[in-house]
């Protein structure tokens, strides 16, 4: 049975992103890491990101990173800001990549998630201002539902597994980088290599930003549509490429 007939989306009020597969209740968590990989994540979304797109865009099952490529999301972080991707989360020996994230200095107004893979670690990181470091055991290739501070400043959801920690999310200067870290407005670390089949923004009840992966039919370029902004966003790097996933038709 495709895994989006086995979960229901929590009928709470709260909106959520379209075709997405939610375990039952806010808080709650889908069990992926007993070796789900890349074709029961392609079962779980059968129809690609929520959303429209206009004419021009081709809607992608994912967008990919390079490990170089990122997308300036162009949203900044205030207090009461949350995110929430779906994603295959793609390590690599002794690295230490980043996933979405911005800060003014090391630890400083930092919303930081990445993943480390290193010899006494493999895990998902969230680090906030204070450098509060709260992880999450993960393996390579498992499909996640990751979501940081959507409870007001408290929780921490990756794996299926839900941490609640008094995060300190302060509103920051700089926008979230998609794939990457922003650190006043340069990338820093490695950028991600991961599979991103969704990322949501939102601020309180209201979501600001829903990325849809796409390909601009103009160019080809790879990239997000965010169907909230109507607005096309591509790599924001002057090197590397974003790479697309199979087209949705």
């Amino acid at each position: 049975m495709p895994y989006a007939e086995k979960y229901e989306v929590p009928s709470d009020g709260v909106i959520y992103t379209a075709n997405r597969i939610r375990a039952k209740g806010v808080t709650g968590g889908v069990e992926w890491k007993d070796g789900k990989g890349f074709g029961d994540a392609v079962d779980a979304i059968p129809t690609g990101g929520g959303g429209e797109l206009p004419s021009g865009y081709t809607k992608r099952l994912y967008t990919k990173g390079d490990g170089i490529a990122y997308v300036n999301s162009e949203i900044t972080p205030k207090t009461n800001s949350w995110f929430e991707i779906i994603a295959i989360i793609k390590r690599e020996a002794n690295k230490y990549r980043q996933e979405i994230g911005t800060r003014e200095s090391s630890n400083v107004k930092s919303w930081q998630l990445n993943n480390k893979s290193t010899h006494d670690t493999d895990s998902l990181d969230y680090s906030d201002t204070t450098n509060h470091s709260i992880n999450v055991a993960v393996g390579d290739n498992y499909y996640n539902v990751i979501s940081v501070n959507k409870q007001g400043n408290r929780e921490f959801v990756a794996d299926g597994v839900t941490k609640i920690q008094n995060l300190v999310c302060d509103a920051s200067n700089y926008p979230f980088y998609v794939f990457g870290l922003n650190q006043a407005n340069s990338v820093a670390g490695d950028c991600s290599k991961s599979i991103y089949f969704d990322v949501v923004f939102g601020e309180g009840d209201v979501v600001v930003a829903h990325f849809i992966p796409c390909t601009r039919n103009s160019d080809g370029e790879v990239g997000f549509y965010d169907v909230v902004r109507n607005t096309f966003y591509g790599n924001a790097n002057l090197t590397g490429a974003l790479i697309a996933g199979p087209a949705i038709t």
